[in-house]
């Protein structure tokens, strides 16, 4: 999973997530919904469509992604169009557990077509592991 941030100068930071298949379900994925009993749900999200998270639930990350300590940090660019450069991205190397209900969701959320560009040149960019 690939989550773009842009703070208000334009900056562009991408965190790379990795994922296991596990039998517990992802709670973070779930609030997104990934795996969701409601298809009505899951298709205003893949439509970007607002929706209301319960008054018990709060989305966040960090809580889910604080706990990971070493990651990759390298400067690229985005993997779908415009395909900005000069994003610095983390890419986690601690994988987070997926059930395999949530990952069928993908294509719901997202379609069966992709918009992922091909694999690109490193252009001698340097990467580096913390």
């Amino acid at each position: 999973m690939q989550i773009i941030h842009q703070d208000i100068f334009g900056n562009l930071a991408g965190v790379a997530v990795l994922f296991n298949l596990s039998v517990n379900e992802n709670i973070f994925l779930k609030q997104l919904g990934f795996g969701v009993d409601n298809p009505l749900y899951a298709m205003r999200l893949r439509n970007s469509e607002t929706v209301e998270l319960k008054p018990s639930e709060h989305l966040n990350l960090g809580k889910y992604l604080n706990q990971i300590s070493h990651y990759v940090h390298y400067v690229g660019s985005i993997t779908s169009p415009p395909c900005n450069d000069n994003v610095q991205w983390f890419v986690l190397l601690e994988k987070l557990g997926v059930t395999q209900r949530q990952l069928d969701y993908f294509p719901v959320l997202f379609g069966m077509e992709s918009n992922v560009r091909g694999l690109q040149v490193n252009k001698d960019r340097l990467q580096e592991i913390i």
